[in-house]
């Protein structure tokens, strides 16, 4: 049976970003269904935001601990809207430069905007966000549509506001205190970065090490370098 594409991608972010540009590159008629905007976690709630936060907090941290170096340290002065502002900026330019549909529309991908269903293995239904409805046929199909954040079960969360990866960056007042649940990679980034920009930050999280995946006595010397700095931290089972 003839399809409508040779295949589809179903998610946006950076795994279903490279699987629609190499489809292409190869001569496939290829789509790229995304609900949200392109770009996926990396560029609007991992790497690029994160790491833009941390640069501005290490430079923070070098102004307040310049006299190792010989230099007059000082209390950094800053704006933090300024800086959350200067992140977005960072999250923008990127997206216009690799992530925005016409960039993929280029490379001769179809860019439908909405979510898809299932509706039998060469068949998927798209709903357009003003409602309108869209079936498609393809021959093969990439799932990529990522993940969420898990919120821990935790009596009285659900209740109480919060943040997580997806929100944090849209935050335009410093916290005065921060209590990060999860001491993996983003949380102990989030940690970092508050901690050093002024925010006092408590870690609680699952064992007796931060990043209980990586390298033990590694782990050891970075918890002991963030209680230097001030960030506590504590066991939490959930």
């Amino acid at each position: 049976m003839a399809t409508d594409f040779d295949m589809v991608v179903i998610g946006g972010g950076a795994a279903g970003l490279t699987a629609a540009g190499i489809s292409a590159s190869l001569g496939a008629r290829t789509a790229l269904v995304e609900a949200r905007k392109l770009g996926g976690d990396c560029t609007w709630t991992g790497c690029v935001p994160s790491k833009a936060l941390l640069k501005a907090a290490g430079i923070a941290q070098n102004i307040r601990t310049a006299g190792r170096h010989g230099l007059n340290a000082a209390d950094p002065q800053f704006d933090f809207c300024r800086i959350m502002d200067r992140v977005h900026e960072i999250q923008t330019a990127i997206y216009e430069e690799a992530d925005a549909p016409p960039v993929y529309e280029k490379m001769g991908i179809e860019v439908i905007e909405g979510k898809a269903q299932f509706i039998d293995r060469e068949r998927v239904e798209i709903a357009h966000p003003d409602g309108r409805k869209r079936q498609i046929t393809s021959r093969f199909f990439v799932v990529g549509t990522g993940g969420r954040p898990a919120v821990p079960p935790i009596e009285g969360l659900a209740g109480t506001p919060y943040l997580t990866s997806e929100t944090i960056f849209s935050l335009s007042k410093l916290p005065a205190k921060m209590m990060v649940i999860g001491a993996g990679p983003m949380g102990i980034e989030m940690a970092q970065a508050f901690r050093r920009l002024g925010s006092e930050i408590a870690v609680l999280g699952k064992g007796k090490h931060i990043l209980r995946r990586d390298d033990a006595e590694l782990t050891e010397l970075l918890q002991q370098r963030l209680a230097a700095e001030g960030a506590g931290s504590a066991n939490l089972r959930f």
